[in-house]
């Protein structure tokens, strides 16, 4: 009897203890089948279709088979708790399994010459992306590089060309240059002569600037180029052997995950490719960490948060090859950006968004946010590196290089505030080490060379900038356009085209900054902007701690730096002198993130 009493109580301990939900590990494998349950690795499921239809619960996991490919798109529609979140991860070994949004494209047939058409009778879009053996095809476009010449135009819906147009482009997409931070596609509805008439968009556009034609079948006439009929859903491509032996591919799912409204989500280990519009696109979210995550050859953006929320963590992950902005959060409080390696964004010109704020690396924006934006490589972007509009933003200890490659105008940290007032505050800019913002002037007219290093545009305010390096920027290593409230100390910028401007903008001058104990050093013809002729009409704190080196012979200075998280012991073969007249010979060594620039 005594037994029988422990036993029961027992139990009752056991159930006590257990919580209210049971976790489960469901198991999906390209060997799986979907009549499986799913909850072993010896009977997975197969699909995305068949995960989509799980039922998860808060401590549940659903987890890919490593080195398999599954195509389409994974909604998550339950949500998890803090202590028990819902995880998407991977189990095996080799490589992380990838969700696809690419099918095969077959049954070509030759259509004339060296065009060749086939069917996608299984999507109903209307815009794909076409991948060969996994590369990524261009779209035809006229003509093949550069741009055509605007003559003139009639208000934001017509333009008239310098150059002969030959034959109807109507229906094609017209991708104009407006200026030099933004490029815009619009539709063309008609066309007379060498006028072309489209929908419009908001942006005003220039006569003597460039536009060229793409997305239309006349533009065909080089190996690789495509085009998409979204009524006949047929696919042309120019292509001098039978692509038939190409593994053809069309990216047709809007993303590779889709979250919205939901909590406490995990996404890990896992890769994304190939997705017609987002790697994940989530809005209204509440807690959401997407850790070693890989995504790449995306048509918009890598990824993308909208809405409402709170707590997002990117941590670890590489994006690479995406059309538009690598990483979107906006209103979105809590937000912290780790650890990730961004690169290739926004390098074709015609196949981002309608905005300035497209071909960007990270864009985070919230009226009432908060961030945490560290140790991130951010590399080979059309437009900024960076751009934050928020308080309660810290950007550290980043690498950011090779900027403003399609576009320019744009900083490696950028930012923004307009004629309507925001209190952001709070905003610490520290140990960035920023490299050739570049500037593409294609397509422009008369333009300046103007790709900046930290960027702080139209009455930005209330800015940390310390302990950062800039270097071989075409424009400002520093900017203040119209800037107040800045605080500049302990920088290095050298070899920009300027290294520090501070200037106005129409009903804003810059008031209350203070710029201290910075190192400024232009090689020849490059000027030193702390001169005070360069900042008549500003109101600017300047003090004698700056140091001012500039002409500087390439060959008479050294520039080296360490964007690692550990000490760099440099050699040198001679003796050098830092800014500060300090000697070294042999060797020098540099802490995390910091730079030195060295004269004989």
């Amino acid at each position: 009897m005594k037994h029988k009493i422990f036993a029961i109580k027992y139990l009752f301990l056991l159930a006590a203890s257990t919580p209210a939900f049971a976790q489960s590990t469901y198991y999906v494998s390209a060997d799986g089948n979907d009549a499986n349950a799913g909850t072993s690795t010896n009977a997975p499921i197969k699909s995305i279709d068949k995960a989509n239809q799980l039922i998860l619960k808060p401590g549940d996991v659903l987890s890919f088979k490593k080195g398999d490919v599954f195509s389409g798109q994974l909604n998550i529609k339950q949500s998890g708790t803090s202590a028990a979140p819902i995880t998407v991860s991977s189990y095996g070994s080799g490589s992380k399994p990838v969700i696809d949004g690419s099918v095969a494209v077959t049954g070509w047939k030759r259509s004339s010459g060296n065009i060749w058409v086939a069917s996608l009778n299984a999507y109903n879009g209307s815009a794909i992306n076409l991948f060969a053996n996994n590369q990524p095809l261009p779209l035809g476009r006229y003509p093949n590089s550069g741009y055509l010449i605007i003559r003139s135009h009639s208000g934001k819906t017509q333009l008239t060309s310098k150059q002969s147009l030959n034959g109807n482009w109507t229906g094609a997409d017209v991708v104009i240059r407006k200026n030099l931070w933004q490029i815009d596609t619009d539709k063309i509805i008609s066309q007379q002569g060498n006028t072309l008439t489209f929908k419009g968009t908001p942006t005003a556009m220039n006569d003597n600037w460039g536009f060229f034609i793409q997305d239309h079948p006349k533009t065909l006439d080089r190996d690789g180029e495509w085009y998409f009929n979204p009524s006949t859903k047929q696919i042309m491509l120019y292509s001098l052997a039978d692509p038939g032996s190409k593994n053809i591919e069309a990216s047709i799912y809007t993303a590779g995950i889709n979250i919205v409204g939901q909590s406490n989500i995990v996404i890990k280990d896992i890769a994304i490719a190939e997705q017609r519009q987002f790697g994940i696109n989530g809005k209204n979210l509440k807690g959401l960490a997407v850790k070693n995550v890989t995504i790449s050859d995306v048509g918009q953006d890598g990824i993308s948060i909208l809405g409402r929320g709170n707590n997002v963590i990117i941590d670890g992950c590489t994006i690479s090859d995406i059309n538009n902005n690598a990483v979107v959060v906006y209103d979105h409080s809590g937000f912290r950006f780790r650890n990730n390696t961004i690169k290739n964004i926004g390098l074709v010109v015609g196949r981002g968004t309608n905005s300035s704020g497209s071909f960007v690396g990270l864009r985070y924006n919230a009226k009432a946010g908060s961030a945490i934006i560290q140790n991130n490589t951010i590399e080979n972007v059309g437009y900024s590196g960076i751009d934050f509009r928020s308080a309660n933003v810290t950007i550290q200890n980043n690498l950011i290089k090779n900027i403003n490659l399609t576009k320019s105008d744009g900083g490696g940290i950028y930012t923004y505030s307009g004629k309507n007032p925001n209190n952001y505050t709070n905003q610490k800019i520290v140990s960035n080490i920023i490299l050739n913002s570049v500037g593409s002037y294609d397509g422009s007219y008369n333009a300046n060379q103007n790709a900046h290093g930290i960027y702080l545009d139209d009455r930005s305010h209330d800015i940390d900038i310390q302990n950062n390096t800039i270097a071989n920027c075409t424009g400002s290593g520093i900017f203040l356009n119209g800037a107040s409230r800045i605080n500049i100390q302990n920088n290095t910028c050298y070899g920009n085209g300027t290294q520090l401007l501070v200037s106005t903008t129409p009903g804003a001058d810059p008031v209350n900054n203070t710029i201290l104990s910075n190192i400024l050093v232009g090689k020849k013809k490059q000027v030193m902007s702390l001169n005070r002729s360069r900042l008549l009409r500003t109101a600017v704190s300047l003090a004698n701690s700056n140091k001012q080196l500039q002409d500087i012979s390439d060959d008479a200075a050294r520039f080296e730096y360490n964007a690692s998280g550990s000490p760099k012991t440099i050699n040198l073969n001679g003796t050098y002198k830092d800014a500060n007249n300090k000697t070294y010979t042999g060797k020098v060594t540099l802490q995390p993130f910091s730079s030195i620039v060295l004269t004989k």
